[in-house]
């Protein structure tokens, strides 16, 4: 019976552990991203295939989405959801909403940096289309 009670507890006690872990983790998330002041780009949105080059290996993947605007090429970051999105608007011109974040990649023997010991990578976060 006491031991019923000590188990009990100590399965509450867990429970209770991972909830404030994960509600606190989950508002730091939230919290970094309003402070993100969020702008407007327009240009035409094309997807590439990986190649050796920094735009491909800023990109972490196979393919990748970028708005060529009038003065530069941005990397557009994205998931599944982001992509399908993204797919019915390729090659047309697009105005599209969201927010820039600097990337830097540290150094890594197993991988092939473009840049040598670090790579600085400047991503655009989807967030709508306007």
């Amino acid at each position: 019976m006491f031991t019923k009670r000590i188990i009990l507890l100590l399965s509450l006690s867990l429970s209770f552990s991972l909830f404030i872990f994960n509600y606190t983790y989950s508002q730091t998330e939230i919290r970094s991203e309003t402070k993100v002041d969020t702008i407007s780009m327009q240009g035409i949105l094309s997807k590439k295939q990986w190649s050796k080059s920094k735009q491909s290996f800023c990109a972490q993947g196979y393919e990748y989405y970028v708005l060529t605007t009038e003065k530069e090429e941005v990397l557009i970051t994205s998931t599944d959801e982001i992509g399908k999105l993204l797919d019915e608007h390729l090659n047309r011109s697009v105005n599209i909403k969201g927010y820039l974040e600097k990337k830097i990649i540290p150094q890594n023997d197993m991988l092939q940096h473009p840049e040598g010991s670090e790579t600085t990578c400047i991503l655009f976060h989807f967030l709508k289309f306007n």
